[in-house]
């Protein structure tokens, strides 16, 4: 976001929004130039395998 926004970089395509990269967004509104959506409704997580019996929080994975 900061070298989009100096000029150091000239475009990315790994801007996840409205969520992940939200703030990075109002920081540097107006520096940038949305072009279009990637990926519309993409969804980001954590996958673990299913041998990982009663997986279902980070909790659980700092327990195993």
């Amino acid at each position: 976001w900061s070298a989009i926004s100096s000029g150091k970089l000239d475009a990315t395509v790994t801007v996840e929004l409205p969520v992940t990269h939200k703030l990075y967004a109002k920081k540097y509104k107006g520096k940038y130039v949305e072009v279009r959506k990637n990926l519309e409704h993409a969804k980001t997580g954590l996958a673990v395998p299913k041998y990982m019996k009663s997986i279902n929080t980070i909790d659980d994975l700092k327990n195993k």
